[in-house]
């Protein structure tokens, strides 16, 4: 954690780890098939992305880069095709979540728990429009965005679980079970 939080640090921890079992993967490729190497991923490199990407995935464009292009080499890698190949479609053909996706699935699903109250009451930060105004609009029932005068406000998980939350609302169902939500916020948002 360095002192102006732009987690520069840890996302350099990060690339390093990744770097490493990336040549593991790369050194796999010769006898694995891509849907074996997927499951390298999912075991040597997704767990590093994912480890509390809910506090630093909100970080500057110009340090999220870094990992970007760790996780793009992967997906190439694992597709076997060569290094300057668009990765967008590779990403949709394995229903994989690039960084920023990862980043929206893990506020959507800490938005789950707090909706559902599945989480420390000092999480429960946020109020809805309905508790602000007695107008009936169509946000009634979504989550008031807070003023933010900075960008630094704006990477908040107050700002941020508000914004993907309400987004989420108008495409998917908060009133099912976790799993499902899981399944349906993931599908929604490879396709996106």
């Amino acid at each position: 954690i360095d002192n102006a939080l732009t987690w520069k640090y840890h996302i350099d921890h990060i690339c390093s780890k990744v770097s490493k079992n990336t040549g593991i993967i790369l050194k796999a490729r010769k006898i694995l098939q891509s849907e074996t190497l997927l499951t390298l991923y999912y075991s040597f490199i997704l767990p590093y992305f994912n480890y509390c990407i809910h506090i630093w995935g909100s970080t500057f464009e110009s340090h999220l880069s870094k990992v970007q292009i760790k996780q793009k080499k992967i997906v190439r890698i694992i597709c076997g095709v060569p290094p300057m190949t668009p990765t967008l479609p590779l990403f949709k053909k394995m229903a994989l979540l690039n960084i920023k996706q990862l980043y929206e699935y893990s506020i959507g699903m800490l938005m789950y728990k707090i909706h559902h109250s599945m989480t420390p009451p000092i999480l429960n930060m946020f109020v809805r429009n309905a508790d602000i105004h007695e107008h009936s609009t169509r946000q009634h029932s979504h989550l008031h965005i807070p003023k933010c005068r900075t960008e630094l406000g704006k990477r908040f998980i107050k700002y941020q679980g508000a914004i993907i939350w309400n987004m989420y609302l108008r495409e998917l169902s908060a009133d099912v079970s976790i799993g499902t939500f899981k399944h349906h916020m993931k599908a929604f948002l490879v396709t996106k």
